[in-house]
């Protein structure tokens, strides 16, 4: 669904329930070694690329990270420099990308049935090459596994995330999140145990632990951003905006898509009813409400004024995607 779509249906409890169930997909098995078996050669060079990462962090005299850090840190530069692609338009299979004009956009439509079965997307975007006026389709993919695949591995950041949610998941950092920003862009995050907070992650920005990348970077105007997991739906919108005060315009320029209360309630009702379907152990259920508790107390500290220094360095514009469409976006450096 488009963004402006699930806007209007934020306080849903349908829709909250179908990006569950999305969520839900990371946690299959078949899944996750399908994504184990695409990131097979990260997995042969981490060595090589850990020492290559230690030698930059003591070059800019950075903290050593643990190492579950160090690796999610080091898979997001690998997967953005070596493995996924950004998608700007259709390539024309006639004239190629080296044609003279390049693709236009000229409608989203409805997949088709076979298309539907290869990946299972949500909408086909439709280009016309002007060159030879032939018709490219690209299909927006929401099946992670397809998406890893050898001859796709590429989309905007919606497919991005997806991939890298189940990569994460594969490799055994069981909270991850999905978190979606309602004013056009989507990112992970994962709990670091050793940091006992919640980590963002955005693969094609490569960038870890960075939440006020948006806001400060970007110069966007968040609204709401939400966090789908399997284990429930969290408003974290406070952590990506720097300050009450910024904060107090985002709750000012959201106000007329949901009620505060109403939102809350439906958060409220869409992850207590996931947590009491979810057969969970001893160990993850006590997990799990370590995550919730931290969660918690860490964006209470953000109302507070504390904590809000997450990220490190100055933080830049968008970087993914041609220049042409950053800027028609105004994400650019501030």
């Amino acid at each position: 669904p488009s963004y402006q779509h699930m806007t209007s249906r934020l306080s849903g409890v349908s829709l909250l329930h179908t990006w569950r169930a999305h969520a839900l997909r990371y946690d299959d098995a078949l899944q996750q070694a399908a994504a184990l078996d695409a990131i097979a050669p990260f997995l042969e060079r981490i060595k090589e690329i850990e020492e290559a990462q230690q030698q930059q962090q003591q070059q800019v005299s950075e903290a050593p990270l643990a190492p579950r850090d160090a690796f999610v840190k080091a898979l997001l530069r690998w997967f953005k420099d070596e493995f996924f692609t950004w998608h700007n338009e259709a390539i024309c299979p006639t004239c190629g990308p080296e044609a003279g004009e390049k693709t236009r956009l000229v409608r989203v439509e409805e997949p088709t049935q076979s298309e539907r079965a290869d990946g299972e997307p949500g909408r086909v975007e439709v280009y016309n090459c002007p060159c030879c006026s032939a018709e490219v389709r690209f299909p927006r993919l929401n099946d992670p596994v397809r998406l890893l695949q050898p001859d796709w591995r590429k989309g905007r950041c919606g497919e991005w995330a997806n991939a890298f949610c189940l990569c994460l998941r594969a490799l055994g950092y069981r909270q991850v999140r999905y978190v979606l920003d309602t004013t056009d862009h989507v990112w992970c995050e994962y709990w670091s145990s050793s940091l006992n907070r919640w980590v963002h992650v955005d693969a094609c920005e490569a960038s870890w632990d960075e939440p006020h990348l948006y806001s400060e970077g970007w110069g966007k105007k968040l609204r709401h951003v939400i966090a789908f997991s399997m284990d429930g739906v969290v408003d974290v919108t406070r952590r990506y905006v720097k300050g009450q005060q910024k904060y107090t315009e985002a709750l000012q320029r959201r106000a007329a898509d949901v009620s505060e209360r109403n939102l809350a309630a439906s958060l409220a009702y869409a992850t207590t009813r996931v947590r009491l379907t979810t057969t969970a152990g001893a160990e993850a259920a006590a997990s799990l409400a370590r995550g919730a508790a931290a969660d918690l107390i860490e964006l209470l500290a953000l109302h507070d004024g504390a904590c809000d220094d997450c990220g490190h360095g100055a933080l830049q514009g968008r970087t993914s995607g041609s220049l042409a469409w950053r800027l028609s976006r105004g994400e650019m450096k501030r």
